[in-house]
């Protein structure tokens, strides 16, 4: 039986990401190896889950990939804010010996964005409702900025 179910190439920001559906998940390529789904669509690397445990149950969550000095960059639209908060995201840097997320982040504003880098930063907006604002999210080197201040 083929173990393979599925395979495309996703061409996304500046990086193109092979991923592969398996009967047991899923696989997306990076500089550094692969980056594996295990049975409940956690991301792993190295065989170990990323913390704080990204969900990616397909190629769809990955919104945009980058190549940076010595990492790899992917923001990843997370589903565990469900129905009530679908706008929520992480960074994920991928380097030759670790595999790192941020914190989850958004405003729970369900709407297309469009991530743009600047050198080594990577930045968004998205509608925050309570503000009646926009919020800038920013990474860069690998900390997370929201509206120009570090986010906990």
């Amino acid at each position: 039986m083929n173990r393979f179910l599925a395979a495309s190439l996703v061409a996304i920001g500046l990086i193109s990401i092979t991923m592969t559906a398996q009967a047991a998940g899923a696989t997306v390529q990076t500089r550094f190896g692969e980056l594996k789904t295990n049975d409940d669509a956690e991301l792993l690397f190295k065989g170990q889950v990323i913390p704080p445990g990204i969900i990616l149950p397909d190629a769809s969550g990955i919104v945009a990939g980058y190549k940076l000095d010595g990492a790899d960059v992917f923001l990843i639209r997370q589903l565990t804010g469900g129905d009530a908060c679908p706008g929520l995201y992480v960074f994920l840097t991928v380097k030759a010996d670790s595999a790192t997320a941020t914190p989850e982040f958004g405003t729970c504003h369900a709407e297309a964005i469009s991530p743009e880098q600047e050198g080594q930063t990577i930045s968004f907006s998205m509608t925050n409702l309570e503000k009646h604002s926009k919020t800038r999210f920013t990474y860069d080197h690998g900390t997370l900025l929201e509206d120009g201040k570090p986010h906990h």
